[in-house]
């Protein structure tokens, strides 16, 4: 039996470049479609080459062996504002597209469609091409072509389409390594009966170009196999800032936090605190921020902020005002991070503050206990030799219910993993267990399950001189090597010098999480990497509308306008997130804030700690409340998961701070819940 799925996805973005001309890119992803579409051109306004040429031609054929032609080619083509262009791909048709720009360089029109590809509009300055074959074979009807919908054409975007009672395969083609031809790599079986499908979902991932998601839905009769190309979507970012209300802001960190528990996350920046407006506005309202860290320190249901580069607390009151509440006096002269966390489980959230350097002389971290009542005491210094601490983050990464923590090193110093027993005692296990980073420039880190294996991993990122260590992604080995660490290297991300604070985030909604990683330097540029699956990670700043972000240490992601993907605080700029495919799901943590009387736990109101896990199949979504990412920014407390495909209930496992037993709750796709703490866990 043979079943083949072939799709083709070519993207078009538009772009200018500092000089304010604009471009056409077409990325073919190095292989064509079976017989057809495997060549075309440009043609249109003003057009003039290099080499003088006014009409551009492409092609998506891997078997031409021209270097002009080779696999994986990208073609520029310049453009001109308020042009027409049209774009003809040979396919034995006299249809093609056409698309027009407007006076700000923008796609202003996109009509057509050539005889077997689909064109689409996915944001101001990207095109999609589009084309998928699907060709099945069953016992009874051996090479039986399965139309979409009653739709007469084979060749379309995938739909929904009617499986006959029988044994099928799906067979896979995709290629595996760039330049070569695509293979077979993925083989699933299932069986259509007249009332279900078994298996219920099948996830098909891999290859290049970008994979199909597929699943079998249930029904009576005949089954509905639907695609959606959820993952090889052009995700678009807007810069929203002006319209937004958000002037002055700067490219110092930033910190979504919904201050005011209005179910809209609000945001403070190194200029102001700023209250959300139901997404449409934003409004200063309060003090500034130098990567503060938020969080209920007094379990009242308001969050408060800590400043690590002052020996100050600041405590939210009724007026929705702040009262500056000082610190005990501190071991050292220079802070550059912390992060907040419950240090020793009592349910009240700790200070961790690091010391930097002060006239190259390396400064001790501290932590501040936190008492009740407002008041805090410092119960633990760094010992031995002092190192330079920069970004700090929080996470219970070998799941025994404390919180650990990770501190990155700047001047070529190993980072820290501070291993907790418990009850607030760690100890320096970053050797052990293989989490040191690679002694480079550390700035700052990101935990997050990259791999979807229930497992939290770690990004250790390092601004690098020639020759010095690079990032590390460090790949969580689970509780049989007792958590220890594999490094898996640099898993795709291109050299730059100085890269700076990393945000993980799963902007496409495709259900695996995504790196923004920031520079500091002028001549680098700020990277969006999309998560590819296996480890890799491949770079989409370009055709996301994200380039020129450059010398900053901001980045933080959340959903600002509540409507399901994640938008992105960077570069002094807000960028709104036009995603218009794949399923999502909020979750809202809530603890207890008091000693419980069941289980004898407490839970910091604000759940900074507390991780949920989504089972689906062949792969695990995990999340975790934290305190703080990269080098002193907060992505939002509400938890984001991208579901892909997946559109109906899903059930929640929270494994709570220091709690012994994990809760359970069910939610539905495309939502918001919102979850509190029980300590009977009923």
């Amino acid at each position: 039996m043979h079943k083949r799925i072939i799709i083709t996805t070519f993207s078009l973005m538009l772009f200018f470049a500092v000089t304010g001309t604009a471009a056409i890119t077409i990325d073919f992803n190095g292989w064509r479609p079976t017989d057809y579409a495997h060549c075309g051109r440009v043609t249109g306004t003003d057009l003039k080459g290099p080499d003088g040429q006014t009409i551009f031609y492409f092609t998506g054929n891997w078997t031409v062996a021209a270097p002009a032609n080779r696999p994986n080619d990208i073609l520029t083509v310049p453009t001109v504002r308020n042009g027409t262009y049209d774009i003809d791909i040979f396919e034995g048709d006299s249809k093609d597209a056409a698309f027009t720009t407007d006076a700000n360089g923008n796609i202003a029109t996109l009509t057509g469609n050539g005889a077997g590809t689909t064109f689409r509009k996915v944001g101001p300055q990207a095109l999609e091409i589009q084309t998928v074959e699907i060709v099945w074979n069953t016992h009874g009807q051996p090479q039986k072509k399965l139309v979409l919908e009653n739709n007469p054409r084979t060749w379309t975007k995938a739909g929904k389409m009617v499986v006959p009672v029988g044994e099928w395969q799906l067979h896979w083609w995709g290629m595996r390594d760039s330049g070569k031809a695509p293979e077979e790599n993925i083989n699933v079986s299932f069986t259509a009966y007249p009332d279900r499908v078994e298996p219920a979902e099948l996830l098909v991932r891999g290859g290049d170009p970008d994979p199909a998601i597929l699943y079998i839905a249930a029904g009576k009769g005949a089954e509905p196999l639907r695609g959606a190309l959820v993952s090889s979507q052009l995700v678009s970012f807007e810069d929203v800032t002006a319209p937004s209300g958000l002037t002055g802001v700067d490219h110092g960190q930033a910190a979504w936090v919904d201050y005011d528990g209005d179910g809209w996350t609000d945001l403070q920046t190194q200029t102001a605190l700023w209250h959300n407006e139901a997404g449409k506005k934003f409004i200063q309202s309060g003090p500034s921020g130098l990567y503060n860290a938020w969080g209920d320190f007094d379990n009242d249901g308001h969050l408060e902020y800590f400043n690590p580069g002052s020996t100050f607390a600041y405590f939210a009151t009724d007026d929705g005002t702040f009262r500056q509440q000082s610190l005990p006096r501190r071991p050292m002269d220079v802070s550059d991070g912390g992060t907040v966390l419950d240090i020793d489980g009592d349910g009240l959230l700790d200070l961790y503050t690091g010391g930097y350097e002060n006239n190259w002389v390396y400064q001790p971290d501290c932590i501040y206990r936190n008492l009740g009542n407002q008041k805090f005491e410092m119960s633990w210094k760094s010992e031995g030799r002092a190192q330079p601490a920069r970004g700090i983050t929080a996470c219970d990464f070998d799941n025994d219910g404390d919180t650990d923590v990770y501190v990155t090193h700047y001047r070529l110093e190993a980072n820290v993993l501070w291993l907790n027993d418990g009850k607030g005692g760690l100890t320096n296990a970053a050797g052990s267990h293989g989490a040191a980073g690679g002694n480079g420039h550390g700035i700052g880190s990101a935990w997050g399950d990259i791999d979807n294996d229930g497992l939290i991993d770690l990004f250790a990122g390092n601004f690098a001189h020639g020759g010095q260590p690079q990032s590390q992604f460090l790949r969580n080995l689970g509780p049989a090597q007792d958590h220890h660490f594999e490094n898996k290297g640099t898993c795709g991300l291109h050299y730059q010098e100085s890269y700076g604070s990393p945000a993980l985030g799963d902007y496409d909604n495709d259900g695996d999480l995504d790196l923004f990683f920031t520079t500091v330097y002028g001549g680098d540029q700020a990277v969006l990497y999309r998560n590819e699956g296996n480890w890799q990670f491949r770079n989409v700043t370009t055709e996301s509308g994200l380039q020129n972000i450059r010398n900053t240490f901001q980045a933080a992601w959340g959903d600002f306008d509540n409507d399901g993907d994640l938008d992105l605080m960077a570069g002094g700029r807000l960028w709104r997130n036009n995603c218009t495919e794949g399923n999502w799901l909020k979750v809202r943590l809530e603890g207890s804030g008091t000693q419980s009387t069941a289980s004898g736990q407490a839970v910091n109101r604000a759940a900074i700690g507390a991780q949920v896990r989504i089972r689906l199949p062949n792969r695990v979504l995990t999340r975790q409340v934290e305190g703080g990412t990269g080098r002193g920014n907060m992505n939002e407390l509400t938890l984001h998961f991208g579901l892909g495909a997946h559109d109906g209930d899903v059930e929640l496992e929270i494994s709570w701070p220091y709690a012994k037993e994990k809760q359970t709750a069910s939610a539905h796709a495309n939502t918001t819940v919102t979850v509190v703490y029980k300590d009977d866990h009923g």
